[in-house]
């Protein structure tokens, strides 16, 4: 569908001669400065009780300014453009801090951890608002006329998010088969916004300020009842802070947060002589109130999304210098009571979901060499997702495969004191050079990031 005029294009097909092009203005810019800074303790009290504490401090600066959605017009076999121009100007600072304590129950053994966090993030956002640039022009498909962006027009965002979080997590072991977990998490979260759109007028319900006090829990299990085979079980819940209050600049009517609960259960084992090993797990997830990104600047909410999923893993060494692995996962997504602009999405799955991702790989050490060589590949399979969240598009399922081998030079041929060793690694990724949709965004529904194309990389690292 053409996001400028809503004409269905229906299926269709890229010309090839256009994987290349740029359909940008000339003057587009995109850079970022950022600042991270940090530093903490840890203290043992004593033998069993230890405190770890980090503050942190993150400033950054941000912008990208150029024509950021384009759409096939049907009508004329040209594209349509838009101008878009974004800024950040953000500041994150707080303080989390840990404490454990080892320590017995009845002469069973128990781990108290604590933790204390506090932050705060301001973001200002200056946004293009002026609806009579979507669109701002057309250019042919084939060889098109940059231009200029022309004359921003910003609508400005403030938005200050607090939060300050406590936790008590617990665990016992029962026995030295059976050990079982527990915890409490409490939030306070405040989320307080205001801005001013580019024609002097103020937006609808700012300013405003919003908390939050949810609490959360977790409980699980581990039995482990022969060295090696352990089982596994846990229930959680999670909130998340409004998302769209305060990272998007057009956010949906609703400030509720979002929230997640999930059952897992699973196995893992680890045997013939460390040599093999597999993991199997299964979960259910739900989460309740989920912004969902309609187009670059608005998300809306989803009443639910529900995940089923099983997960299976496993690695061997047959025979000394040769490992195999592989992996599965199966994952079933859904939305509940999701309704937007008349339609029901119920029932469809999310963006980008892939109902089968398999990962499997093979490698050959040459260790008695004097330089030990290692030669090794591996290969993804990714089944079909949807473009966005009406499953009208679908990006087709794509299998890729890397080759790499690397050297491992030790410390007696390298001519620098001090270094243990040192491995150079020649990589090449998709080697058969397939095309393929990797992702895509669902604020713009007409695009998908490509995959890369073959790709070579030569890299040396050092331990000493």
């Amino acid at each position: 569908m053409n996001t400028f005029d809503g004409s269905v294009l229906g299926p269709l097909t890229v010309d090839s001669r256009t994987l290349k092009t740029n359909y940008n203005v000339a003057d587009n810019s995109t850079g970022a400065h950022e600042l991270w800074l940090r530093g903490g303790f840890e203290w043992a009290l004593s033998n069993n009780i230890a405190i770890k504490d980090q503050a942190y401090d993150y400033r950054a600066k941000r912008h990208y300014f150029d024509s950021e959605t384009y759409a096939f017009n049907l009508d004329t076999s040209t594209i349509d453009r838009d101008r878009f121009f974004v800024t950040h100007d953000q500041h994150v600072f707080g303080n989390n801090a840990d404490l454990v304590w080892d320590s017995g129950f009845f002469s069973m053994e128990n781990r108290l951890a604590t933790q204390l966090q506090v932050s705060r993030n301001d973001i200002t956002f200056a946004q293009e608002g002026n609806p009579d640039t979507f669109p701002a022009d057309t250019v042919s498909v084939l060889n098109p006329n940059p231009g200029f962006y022309g004359v921003p027009e910003p609508n400005i965002r403030n938005s200050h998010l607090d939060t300050l979080d406590g936790s008590v997590e617990d665990r016992l072991k029962v026995t030295p088969m059976l050990a079982l977990v527990g915890g409490i998490r409490v939030d306070d979260f405040r989320l307080a916004r205001d801005g001013i759109n580019f024609d002097g007028t103020v937006p609808a319900g700012q300013p405003f300020t919003k908390n939050w006090t949810p609490v959360s829990y977790r409980a699980a299990y581990t039995f482990e009842p022969i060295r090696g085979l352990t089982f596994y079980s846990m229930y959680a819940t999670a909130f998340d802070p409004a998302a769209a209050g305060i990272f998007s600049v057009t956010p949906g009517t609703s400030l509720e947060l979002t929230s997640s609960r999930i059952y897992e259960t699973g196995v893992k084992q680890l045997f013939w002589d460390n040599k093999a090993e597999w993991t199997l797990a299964a979960y259910d997830l739900a989460r309740r109130n989920v912004y969902v990104q309609i187009n670059e600047t608005t998300s809306t909410l989803a009443g639910e999304i529900r995940t089923k999923g099983v997960e299976l893993a496993g690695a061997v060494r047959p025979v000394e210098d040769v490992k195999l692995w592989a992996n599965a996962a199966l994952t079933q997504a859904r939305y509940v009571n999701f309704n937007f602009e008349g339609s029901s999405w119920s029932g469809n799955t999310p963006s980008n979901v892939a109902p089968l991702i398999v990962n499997a790989g093979a490698s050959y050490r040459f260790s008695r060499w004097r330089w030990p060589v290692e030669f090794g590949g591996s290969v993804r399979h990714v089944a079909s997702r949807y473009l966005f969240e009406d499953n009208a598009t679908t990006m087709q399922a794509y299998t890729t495969g890397d080759v790499y081998a690397f050297v491992d030079i030790p410390s007696r041929d390298l001519p620098w004191q001090g270094l243990d060793k040192m491995r150079v690694t020649f990589r090449v990724r998709n080697i058969a050079n397939t095309v393929y949709a990797a992702w895509a965004d669902p604020g713009y529904p007409d695009q998908v990031l490509l995959g890369a194309p073959r790709t070579y990389e030569l890299s040396a690292s050092a331990k000493w």
